[in-house]
């Protein structure tokens, strides 16, 4: 399973080596403890009510965790839309950070057995990228209009992954006039 476009505000990813002789605990039972406990992982972080989805892979242990929630939710508390946007990525790694130290805690995870993690910072990451692109439109002047409409192309997919009609406006009110109207 290739998970590639995160419609979460935030994804932490799990690849270890898994003997079923040694460990004696199937896949539903990993699940089970994955999302027992990720959603009070994520309020703590995220400090609002959020949607788990626990994917787990046959063959060597592969997870995914993903952490569904509103960007709206998530910016509410900070100043502006760009702090709110650099605060969710910093909840998103630590989310991440926390769940990966967690589920290794628990399981007890050599550091032998662990294949790859990753903490992917979902939407949230992709507007704060796609912001500080925007940045570089007032000083680089040369390629301008190759950079608008790459922009433009990063801003149509980030609304295609919003579900919520909030934080399509809320996003679309703080991104450049030039690059709004694909």
């Amino acid at each position: 399973m290739k998970k590639s476009r995160s419609r979460g505000i935030a994804e932490t990813y799990i690849h270890i080596k898994y003997d079923y002789n040694l460990k004696k605990k199937t896949h539903e039972e990993i699940k089970y403890y994955l999302e027992a406990n990720s959603q009070k992982w994520a309020i703590k972080y995220f400090k609002q009510q959020v949607d788990i989805t626990i994917t787990i892979e046959e063959g060597s242990l592969k997870a995914w965790i993903i952490v569904g929630g509103l960007l709206y939710q998530g910016i509410a508390g900070y100043g502006s839309f760009r702090a709110g946007i650099d605060f969710m990525v910093k909840d998103a790694k630590s989310f991440s950070n926390y769940a990966i130290e967690q589920f290794y805690q628990h399981e007890h995870i050599p550091q032998t057995d662990i294949i790859r993690n990753e903490r992917r910072l979902g939407i949230p990451g992709k507007i704060q990228r796609l912001l500080k692109k925007s940045d570089k439109l007032n000083m680089n002047q040369n390629n301008r209009n190759n950079l608008v409409e790459e922009l433009k192309e990063e801003l149509l997919e980030i609304l295609d992954l919003l579900d919520n009609e909030n934080d399509k406006d809320l996003l679309l009110q703080n991104v450049p006039d030039e690059i709004r109207w694909a």
